[in-house]
């Protein structure tokens, strides 16, 4: 299965490869340019995580963008902070299957991960 991991800061995006390589194809972008890119270049990525606060824009809104295009994908938060209302509303409207907080939990990440790996 290929998960698609947005986020800004390098560090956190290889500590997501290292926890979570063994089990899916893991790619990565640090910017909506990139993450388009290999959304247009790779159809068969199942999951999308992105982290809330990112520079120019945060993780949810391009999750509304990327939602749009591609419906059949899974979408996910990750996110240092509380849960705001707009993640809240997110979650009720069936936009995002799930928040998870900073630091991550492996174990949570790959028992939500892994209910969509034979869909």
């Amino acid at each position: 299965m290929k998960i698609l991991y947005i986020d800004d800061d390098i560090v956190s995006i290889e500590i997501f490869k290292q926890n979570f390589r063994r089990f899916f194809e893991i790619k990565t972008a640090k910017n909506c340019v990139e993450a388009k890119k290999i959304l247009e270049e790779e159809k068969d990525i199942t999951i999308v995580l992105a982290d809330m606060r990112m520079p120019n824009r945060s993780g949810l809104d391009l999750i509304k963008e990327f939602s749009e295009k591609y419906p059949d994908k899974k979408y996910f938060i990750i996110t240092g902070y509380e849960v705001e209302k707009e993640l809240a509303d997110a979650l009720n409207d069936g936009l995002l299957e799930h928040v998870f907080m900073k630091p991550l939990e492996v174990e949570q990440i790959l028992f939500y991960f892994k209910k969509y790996a034979n869909e």
